[in-house]
């Protein structure tokens, strides 16, 4: 039985298409009762949100997606002309692990999304984020105790280190300040939220943390 996570959703500057939605459509879960030969595809769908209110479509693509980590597995780059998805589970021989994929989908044609790159992220790689600028992309994943880091080249990603957080953290997900100055990490297991700070190239901790309380999500 196909999933589907709606995921975000941006505005495009195309005069035909007002406004898109990027979602992730995890088909290798299996609700009870249900045989294994029912399981798709994992893919990503492009869908059109601004038409008279009625969602359409536009283009679909073969990529490793997960429904754990949703919302924050997808983000949109500011400029609407790529995405990154990312994948903490995938299917392996009829059995589902542990994964820690990172998808650059292109989207300069809605209608026809392509993979364009496919990384390795921090392990159970979950949340993911671009910066407003388009240059830096951050990954959490429950696996590392660590945030992945990614500078940006045209619609390229190329790693450029980690910034370390407390041991057995568990960060989750992570986003970026709307000044692009600072970002906010989720330490999942002890509740807190970490600042990070964004000189556009590097990152580092700043030391403040905030406790909002049990699992925090961002």
């Amino acid at each position: 039985m196909k999933t589907f996570l709606l995921c975000t959703a941006l505005l495009l500057p195309v005069p035909a298409i007002a406004q898109i939605a990027v979602s992730a459509n995890d088909g290798k879960q299996l609700r009870p009762g249900e045989a294994p030969s029912t399981r798709t595809a994992d893919s990503v769908s492009i869908i059109d949100i601004g038409a008279q209110g009625r969602p359409k479509v536009l283009g679909t693509v073969k990529a490793s997606t997960s429904m754990i980590g949703p919302p924050a597995a997808v983000a949109v780059a500011r400029s609407g002309q790529f995405a990154l998805v990312t994948a903490a589970q995938e299917l392996e021989g009829g059995t589902i692990v542990k994964a820690s994929t990172l998808s650059v989908i292109d989207l300069a044609n809605p209608a026809a999304p392509k993979v364009i790159q496919t990384l390795q992220s921090a392990s159970g790689a979950r949340g993911v984020a671009v910066n407003p600028a388009g240059t830096l992309a951050l990954g959490g994943g429950t696996g590392d105790d660590a945030i992945s880091i990614y500078t940006i080249a045209g619609k390229k990603l190329t790693p450029a280190g980690k910034v370390r957080l407390d041991y057995q953290s568990r960060p989750t997900d992570v986003t970026f300040s709307p000044d692009g100055k600072s970002a906010f990490a989720v330490a999942q297991t002890g509740g807190a939220i970490v600042r990070l700070a964004d000189d556009g190239s590097k990152v580092t901790r700043t030391g403040i943390s905030l406790m909002p309380g049990l699992l925090p999500l961002v």
